[in-house]
């Protein structure tokens, strides 16, 4: 590109309509400068990917539209950004989580009327729990605002950055809400399953053992009938009796003695022995040992991190 530069242009390479009366002739437009100046128009048409249109007088503020992004739209009290930057802009604060307030408030970060749209922001949309006002919440941020109290920003030094709401199979979470450490120490119900190495040590052992037998004795019942036995005699005399030989005396001879049971029986009555047998206690002296696993030590839950400086708009 460059300015014309015709023998009738002026030394600034201005154009002029000349003037006749004075001897000036105006200005002749060269080939040289007016194609110059179509090749930087199709320059910027052709870089905004458009093809060239001969019916189409708009496509070069068309060109120009498309090749440059829109500006971005101002900053609003409560956003937030990162970045490399201690020191923040004016109308930021450091989040540092302080506090701010009025100037007459006992504010850590910044007391200046400059915070008092970034209180009301904090008092209405973040609960006590994680934007805490000095003194307690009263009736509105108004009347908190006008009695010189202070309010918490919202923690973030050293913490992960996620976004509020329910997603998808999560729990709800709420804004400024803080969770999660970064260490942990495992419970019982957090440890996965496994087994120890374990040893065995049996010596073996024994039992005293002591008979105690009282002794006893059985309750006997004896039953008899009674019985008989069939004899046989043979009888003989003389009939003078008297002696033997002599007539009239009569006498008898046992020839023999048949066999009789006596129907005798003893029945004893059924009892305990009363004998028992006691094994004195011992220690079995089995011992099994497990082996010791682990530390007990928090582990560290933190993910691939980097931090830098995070500011807040007033």
């Amino acid at each position: 590109m460059h300015k014309i530069d015709s023998s009738t242009a002026t030394p600034e390479g201005l154009f002029t309509i000349g003037d006749p009366v004075g001897g000036t002739p105006a200005t002749v437009v060269t080939d040289d400068w007016l194609n110059a100046v179509q090749t930087e128009i199709v320059n910027v048409v052709e870089a905004a990917g458009m093809p060239l249109e001969k019916p189409n007088n708009a496509q070069l503020l068309a060109a120009i539209q498309a090749l440059i992004p829109p500006p971005l739209p101002a900053w609003r009290t409560g956003d937030f950004k990162l970045t490399m930057q201690p020191t923040p802009e004016d109308g930021w604060i450091v989040c540092d989580d302080g506090s701010i307030g009025s100037e007459d408030s006992s504010a850590t970060n910044k007391r200046s009327a400059e915070c008092e749209t970034l209180f009301k922001l904090l008092w209405n949309g973040v609960s006590n729990t994680y934007a805490p006002v000095v003194g307690g919440r009263g009736a509105s941020a108004a009347d908190d605002w006008t009695a010189n109290k202070s309010i918490g920003l919202t923690k973030m030094l050293g913490r992960a950055l996620a976004v509020a709401g329910n997603g998808s199979g999560l729990s709800l979470r709420g804004i400024a809400q803080t969770v999660g450490a970064e260490t942990h120490v495992l419970s019982n119900g957090e440890m996965p399953a496994h087994t120890h190495a374990n040893t065995l040590s049996d010596p073996g052992h024994s039992h005293a053992n002591t008979i105690n037998d009282p002794g006893h004795v059985h309750a006997n019942t004896l039953s008899d009938p009674g019985h008989v036995h069939s004899m046989g005699y043979q009888f003989g005399g003389t009939s003078g009796g008297g002696a033997a030989g002599q007539a009239g005396v009569f006498y008898s001879t046992p020839n023999n003695t048949a066999a009789a049971a006596t129907g005798i029986s003893i029945n004893n009555a059924s009892k305990a022995t009363g004998v028992t047998l006691n094994n004195a206690g011992a220690s079995s002296g089995v011992s099994i040992s497990n082996a010791s696993q682990g530390g007990d030590a928090a582990h560290n839950n933190m993910q691939p991190t980097v931090f830098l400086y995070a500011h807040i708009k007033l």
